[in-house]
């Protein structure tokens, strides 16, 4: 019987063995290492204590650090699709504010594009290949709150914004909630929307 992500269980149970092994064999290294250090002249296993922490200390650097720019690499690789997508995102919602703006906001769902549909699904699926995990979640809970609540839909909108601005990497510091949706309304609009 395969395991839920197709990995036969003998496999399985064979890799946990072998690490097991693995650490049995480090643990039984470091233990007679310990041991024949502390059977030396105090001044040699001084020494040799000092030598192997600076080892240790080094390749642990080395390592974190190449795993930093690893990861740095990769989120300037990932970076220009997820500002496409983003960009994307925006540019829709420009055109929807301006539908509204020139409608009644009740008649919102008659005054959308007619590929309105067909665009939000391709930024979906823009979504689903570059956004980060917490952009997902705000844009899904923005949603589930539609369009019943305005002031609710406006905060959960402001929180998917500034969740796109961090994973491109720009800072929301010293913006407080809702200042980027203000970006957005006419000074009447703010006003109602702070009081």
């Amino acid at each position: 019987m395969a395991s839920p992500r197709g990995t036969p269980w003998w496999q399985a149970a064979l890799g946990v063995l072998l690490l097991a092994a693995l650490l049995v064999g480090v643990w039984l290294l470091l233990s007679s290492f310990v041991r024949s250090v502390l059977r030396l002249d105090k001044e040699v296993a001084a020494a040799i204590i000092a030598a192997s922490g600076t080892l240790i200390v080094a390749v642990l650097s080395i390592v974190l650090t190449n795993r930093s720019n690893k990861l740095r690499e990769l989120a300037e690789a990932q970076r220009p699709e997820k500002m496409k997508v983003y960009a994307s995102y925006m540019e829709f919602i420009f055109e929807l504010l301006k539908s509204t703006k020139k409608k009644d906001p009740a008649d919102l769902a008659t005054s959308l594009p007619e590929d309105f549909q067909e665009r939000w699904l391709d930024f979906k699926r823009g979504l689903i290949g570059w956004a980060s995990p917490d952009v997902i979640k705000e844009l899904i809970a923005m949603e589930d709150v539609g369009t019943e609540n305005p002031q609710k839909a406006l905060t959960q909108f402001d929180r998917v914004l500034r969740e796109m601005r961090r994973d491109l990497g720009v800072s929301n510091r010293g913006l407080a909630p809702g200042q980027l949706i203000q970006v957005f309304l006419t000074p009447d609009a703010r006003k109602e929307l702070s009081g």
